[in-house]
């Protein structure tokens, strides 16, 4: 598409799918210059408050705070997938470094962890006796 030059530029408030952004740049091009009478771009989807993906051809939008996509159905022609161990690895301390997606640090003790489940364990067993004499 060869470039175009616009013959004009308005600030206005853009509403799509109820999702409202304000002072949004249009620029004004030839009647003759594209078939639709707005194109919808970059600067009005990348705003930090607008989501939106494209499932199949149809696009959704909403505000990112609205958590738009937590509900949306899956599609269960989805091919399940079967993960195996390549190897097991032992940690040299019991303790373990997480950043989290805020880039926050936080200690977890596995030490605690692993006694926890160890007693779980035995819980479990000792159940398994009992169920065997009766």
């Amino acid at each position: 598409m060869p470039a175009l030059t616009p013959i004009g530029r308005i600030k206005a408030d853009i509403e799509v799918d109820n999702v409202k952004a304000e002072n949004i740049s249009i620029y004004v091009v030839p009647d003759d210059a594209q078939s639709v009478d707005l194109i919808i771009g970059w600067t009005w989807l990348d705003l930090p408050h607008i989501a939106y993906t494209k499932i199949g051809e149809k696009v959704h939008i909403g505000y990112r705070e609205d958590e738009l996509f937590r509900n949306f159905p899956i599609d269960e022609k989805v091919n399940p997938v079967c993960l195996k161990r390549l190897e097991t690895a032992q940690l040299k301390s019991e303790s373990l470094q997480i950043k989290d997606t805020s880039q926050q640090k936080m200690m977890g003790n596995l030490a605690d962890d692993l006694k926890m489940v160890k007693n779980e364990l035995r819980l479990l067993q000792g159940d398994m006796k009992n169920f065997k004499e009766e």
